[in-house]
């Protein structure tokens, strides 16, 4: 992909700060961070959502994000680990390549990811599970 500033970023067009690189994942500081020490962890090959990249390259991508999560808690002295993805803008996804956010969190940093719950009308939740199960 020509103007992903992602694959720029894996194909060393661009400079990153790079944390890891697994030959198929690579996981770099955030140079918009929520937090200071926000990591993102990328797969090396082009794909917009979850369902674009190959099971293989998710495997590696996971592994590197656990292997990241690990060395920031015992770097960082944080609290905690907001472990976040994106799949298309409707989402919040602003970057088109995969990629997973990992956001040192301290108690009360104030940074909120809440959002407001719905309840669902009586048969609803299964009715919808059922159509997510017959997709699969």
């Amino acid at each position: 992909m020509q103007e992903c500033i992602f694959c720029k970023i894996a194909e060393n067009k661009i400079p990153s700060v790079n944390i890891y690189d697994s030959g198929k994942s690579l996981a770099f500081m955030d140079i918009m961070p929520a937090r200071k020490g926000h990591v993102l962890v990328i797969p090396r090959k082009h794909g917009e959502i979850l369902s674009d990249i190959s099971e293989e390259d998710l495997k590696d991508v996971i592994l590197t994000v656990r292997k990241v999560t690990d060395a920031m808690f015992k770097s960082l002295c944080c609290d905690g680990i907001n472990v976040h993805q994106c799949n298309r803008a409707a989402a919040g996804q602003v970057v088109n390549h995969v990629h997973f956010h990992l956001i040192p969190r301290s108690e009360g940093d104030n940074l909120n990811f809440g959002w407001p719950h719905e309840a669902y009308d009586k048969g609803e939740m299964e009715n919808i599970a059922g159509k997510i199960r017959s997709s699969l």
